[in-house]
């Protein structure tokens, strides 16, 4: 997988308003998004997953991505396939459960899942 980079690149991006006037919105005034994704045996998706993500959210200059994957007790090499591509990308945390909790209801992941508020 290709390393996702910002397409962000300068330090502020000239922003429209309703009245085609420009604005400067620096980084520190980006929105972060926190996208929370529950996986099981994915081994072989989740690299697909991440790269497609990452491009779709990072067509905004206006957000900072942030994808927290559940581990919810795989067997495969899913837990693996993540932290690989995580140590290449700082948008990526991996919360690993010891087994399988059926995580299908946001209530069910803790509060600590994600950075965005």
């Amino acid at each position: 997988m290709e390393k996702h980079t910002d397409r962000c690149d300068s330090p502020t991006q000239n922003i429209w308003n309703s009245s085609l006037q420009a604005k400067k919105i620096s980084r520190q005034h980006r929105i972060k998004v926190s996208l929370v994704v529950p996986v099981l045996n994915e081994y072989e998706s989740v690299s697909t997953f991440v790269e497609r993500a990452l491009d779709a959210l990072s067509n905004d200059c206006l957000i900072e991505p942030e994808i927290v994957f559940v581990n919810d007790g795989s067997s495969d090499a899913t837990l693996d396939q993540l932290l690989h591509l995580q140590s290449g990308n700082p948008a990526l945390r991996i919360i690993d459960l010891s087994r399988n909790f059926v995580l299908t209801r946001t209530e069910n992941y803790p509060d600590f899942a994600g950075s965005a508020r």
